[in-house]
């Protein structure tokens, strides 16, 4: 004879006492959380039916959809398809699923994270506030998590992100190498949108800043100004200092020059940084110190101006100098820093909308990479250069 008994106590480790049809009292151990469980005791077999409480997770590993897609079922939003919706409402009333719910008026909204750098940049402030606002238009919440650097501290991050329910992870700010994001993907089984790396994985989408073609722009327009001695300051330990450094390159290749070592200064993208870069300039004869500089970014620029105004050299008639990202402060230093523009805003957006489509579509190859251009903004910065 086979008995139904449920139980809805989630604890392991403990007696329960049931009586059978028989009125036969049956005292077991439960051991091991189990939805189903067959025990035969003597000449009786109980099926044992344990309460879960099943999660929004449970619901689309069954339904074989996100965990975004069982949101927005379950908060009867418009932009699911008919068949998507009955798969997901069978799993539910399978599942015997209910929402923990405040009040009539609360819903459950879908989270992604963004991993962020630990030190936030002006130019990724901006990035972040974007994320934001396109993700609450579009029925998501935002959490960030400045991320630390020290690579031990990185995996027990991963590890407490594994253990939250998330619609999709971006990373604005905070950079791995291809190979290791196709490991924390596996890890987190999220989709993934990262800034600036190429990484081929089916559930990760790449959005790129074209650092080197934006920078050759910028250096063309330095040597329209007749610059030929230029300067890139950066840190070349650092992948996007070597794109715009290739970009330098390439602009005065074109004009069939080469590009002297000494014009290569790697330094920190600091204050203290800045003040040695330029005094590495000043220590060259007089007549090999470039004419123009073309900085890391802005922040950085904005301290190679200071270290220039040490030396009381004039800008630009002394000597040019070009930022990157367009930052609000750079159109009000002294004297006004042209600078590349870096579509922040529009970066946010397409972050977030390229990490929906990997949400709503199953994705059996590559969603690809997105490619954003910088566009020159000319201020007083740059100007002819010096003669002699």
């Amino acid at each position: 004879m086979i008995t139904q008994i449920t139980c809805n106590s989630q604890v392991n480790n403990k007696k329960y006492c049931v009586n059978s049809d028989d009125n036969r009292v049956i005292t077991f151990l439960v051991t091991k959380m189990r939805v189903c469980a067959n025990i035969l005791l003597g000449n009786l077999e109980v099926k044992l039916y344990m309460d879960k409480n099943a999660k929004i997770v449970d619901i689309a590993k069954e339904a074989k959809v996100s965990t975004a897609t069982v949101c927005r079922v379950l908060n009867e939003k418009s932009n699911v398809s008919d068949e998507i919706r009955a798969r997901v409402q069978q799993v539910v009333d399978k599942l015997d699923y209910k929402p923990q719910r405040i009040h009539k008026k609360s819903v459950q909204r879908p989270c992604i994270i963004v991993a962020a750098d630990s030190t936030i940049t002006a130019f990724y402030s901006q990035v972040l506030s974007a994320i934001q606002e396109q993700a609450l238009e579009r029925g998501y919440l935002i959490y960030i998590l400045p991320m630390p650097r020290n690579a031990d501290k990185q995996a027990e991050a991963f590890r407490q992100i594994q253990q939250q329910s998330w619609a999709g992870m971006i990373s604005a700010g905070f950079d791995l190498l291809s190979e290791d994001w196709s490991r924390r993907q596996e890890q987190l089984r999220i989709p993934m949108v990262v800034m600036n790396t190429l990484v081929s994985h089916t559930n990760i989408a790449c959005l790129r800043v074209d650092f080197q073609s934006a920078i050759t722009n910028a250096v063309r327009h330095l040597t329209d100004l007749g610059h030929e001695r230029i300067a890139y300051l950066g840190d070349l330990n650092d992948q996007f200092s070597q794109d715009e450094l290739s970009g330098v390159e390439r602009a005065l290749i074109e004009r069939g020059g080469k590009y002297p070592e000494e014009y290569r200064l790697s330094v920190v993208h600091t204050p203290e940084g800045a003040s040695q870069g330029i005094s590495r300039i000043m220590m060259l004869p007089e007549k090999l110190r470039p004419t123009a500089i073309v900085a890391f970014d802005d922040e950085f620029a904005i301290n190679i101006l200071n270290a220039l105004h040490y030396y009381q050299l004039r800008i630009p008639e002394d000597i040019s100098i070009i930022g990157f990202d367009n930052i609000p402060m750079s159109a009000r230093t002294y004297p006004p820093l042209t600078t590349v523009d870096v579509p922040k805003y529009r970066i946010g957006q397409q972050l977030v909308e390229l990490l929906i489509q990997l949400i709503d579509s199953q994705q059996s190859e590559p969603i690809g990479n997105m490619i954003v251009d910088g566009t020159l903004v000319v201020r007083a910065s740059t100007g002819p250069a010096k003669k002699g």
